[in-house]
């Protein structure tokens, strides 16, 4: 919205059209884990450091 306020400055645009208007909380991150079979692939496919991956 600070960019429309940028574009009334500059004399872009007469006015604002997202002034007033309420946006919407954000939702809360979403953690997701992989897998078991999915950390055992990414292993097998990570080669030589694949054992990095493994011990973390």
């Amino acid at each position: 919205m600070q960019i429309l306020e940028v574009a009334v400055n500059d004399g872009l645009i007469r006015k604002n059209p997202a002034k007033g208007v309420k946006l919407s909380k954000k939702p809360g991150p979403v953690t997701e884990y992989p897998m078991q079979e999915q950390l055992n692939a990414l292993v097998r496919e990570s080669g030589p450091r694949g054992d990095i991956i493994a011990v973390g």
